[in-house]
């Protein structure tokens, strides 16, 4: 197992984007991760999204004219 970098709290989501090339994660903390799982230590996490309201539960990835997006919501 490999710790990924980025996350402080705990994280309540966890998702593969594509054929495995990313992986996203969010949870406690209010923040997105978008996590490259071929990289090591510090250089695989690509970028982390704040600003959400709330932690985050759950999550969704769609492709929509060569752009991606992330929804996040709450229970």
């Amino acid at each position: 197992m490999t710790v990924r970098r980025g996350a402080v709290c705990g994280v309540w989501v966890l998702m593969w984007v594509g054929r495995g090339e990313y992986c996203m994660g969010a949870g406690q903390d209010r923040r997105v991760y978008l996590w490259n799982p071929r990289r090591t230590g510090a250089e695989s996490l690509v970028q982390a999204y704040a600003g959400h309201s709330w932690e985050i539960y759950d999550l969704a990835m769609y492709a929509r004219g060569g752009r991606g997006g992330v929804a996040h919501g709450v229970v």
